[in-house]
């Protein structure tokens, strides 16, 4: 890929590879994204740590209701996309985006390849309980490798755990720039989520009776995994960044976002717990918690914007390398935790607590690894490209 001057001088001014936080965020005050993405990247990892323990049916449900924490993380990937648009030009957004996916993602695709090829191999029992059934499923890795798995239903989320969110990330940031234009130009907010609502509806209920099986899509994930699905909770991250940008809030409007943030809420665990399998179950829980994050994100802006600073270190330091901490913390908990502890079931229980942590801190060290792998792999790039450019 070709990479220009221009393109070079302008990530090395804005500290593109800096993790220092207040370089990135406080210019636009928002230093409270990293904490977010560190409550995000907790949630999703207790909503994977259910499968080798023993509870109660209403626990477990408690527990994967904390799935939606990948929605936290595409409300933030929208908020971050509207601003990054209103600076560069859409196709420095694709580059510096595809610049922070690819490091990483291609070490995991690398990781996780060999690991399911030698337990293949040698033929292994836990590789029977991994549901992993080929070697090398060339078409798959593909599609990986170029950041498609995301227009394939089969193949979205199969070589690696949970690398429909990269797949599905990638086509909402190729629909940005056309989302931005149309939210720069019309201020209607939300009848522009209400209708793009109804359409990412009407596709997934044509779609299932298409295929005549919603039961098998919803069980496989697919209406829950795919872009048509999430580009709501991507919009709405755009449109709260816009909402921002150009309106105050009063004391009084934000006490009354207090009270609407924990309705909402309690009605999307009520619904989540209660409401039967159907097309419409994924569908309103995913629209209930756009608004929730929605909310979540001016109401933490509200607060940093007048002085009191939303700043954990820990969660700060976790947000910063959440994108790599999503993708190798499945390493841990499915491959490890199961080799370990293969007829084992924990009982909710002090115990698991303490091996939970564990494994906690084991994924937070290779995700540490593997972030500062990725960024000497970028900067190298950039210096070399700078070094080209000088000759």
């Amino acid at each position: 890929m070709k990479i220009g001057k221009h393109w070079v001088k302008d990530i090395s001014s804005e500290n593109f590879l800096s993790n220092n936080i207040e370089n990135r965020y406080d210019k636009k005050k928002y230093v409270f994204i990293d904490c977010l993405k560190g409550v995000a990247v907790i949630m999703i990892f207790f909503r994977h740590c259910v499968d080798f323990t023993v509870m109660s049916n209403l626990q477990y449900k408690m527990f994967c209701f904390q799935q939606f924490g990948a929605q936290l993380f595409i409300v933030i990937s929208g908020f971050l996309a509207y601003y990054s648009l209103c600076r560069i030009k859409p196709k420095e957004f694709y580059i510096r985006r595809l610049f922070n996916l690819i490091p990483s993602y291609w070490i995991a695709i690398i990781i996780y390849s060999l690991i399911n090829y030698i337990l293949v191999a040698l033929n292994t029992n836990l590789a029977k309980i991994l549901w992993i059934d080929e070697k090398l499923n060339i078409k798959s890795i593909g599609l990986h490798l170029f950041l498609l798995n995301g227009f394939s239903i089969i193949h979205n989320n199969d070589l690696i755990p949970g690398s429909w969110y990269v797949g599905t990330i990638v086509i909402l940031y190729a629909v940005s720039p056309i989302l931005f234009k149309l939210l720069c130009k019309h201020k209607k907010y939300i009848k522009f989520i209400i209708l793009i609502f109804l359409i990412s509806l009407s596709v997934q209920i044509a779609i299932s009776y298409l295929l005549m099986n919603y039961k098998l899509m919803y069980d496989n994930g697919y209406l829950y995994l795919s872009p048509i699905s999430q580009i709501v909770p991507y919009f709405t991250g755009m449109v709260v960044a816009d909402y921002i940008k150009k309106r105050k809030e009063t004391n009084s409007i934000f006490k009354q976002r207090i009270i609407i943030s924990l309705l909402l809420f309690v009605a999307c665990l009520i619904h989540y717990i209660f409401f039967p399998i159907g097309v419409l179950k994924m569908p309103i829980i995913v629209v209930m918690l756009s608004a929730l994050f929605g909310n979540v994100i001016i109401l933490c802006y509200f607060l940093e914007n007048n002085g009191c600073h939303v700043r954990i270190i820990f969660l700060e330091c976790l947000g910063r390398i959440s994108y790599e901490f999503y993708l190798f913390h499945f390493l841990i908990l499915y491959y490890l935790e199961k080799y370990l502890f293969q007829e084992l079931k924990f009982v909710f229980s002090l115990k698991y607590f303490v091996i939970l942590f564990c494994f906690f801190i084991i994924s937070f060290l290779l995700a540490k690894l593997v972030s500062s792998f990725s960024q000497f792999v970028r900067a190298f790039i950039i210096q070399y490209k700078r070094k080209e450019i000088l000759r």
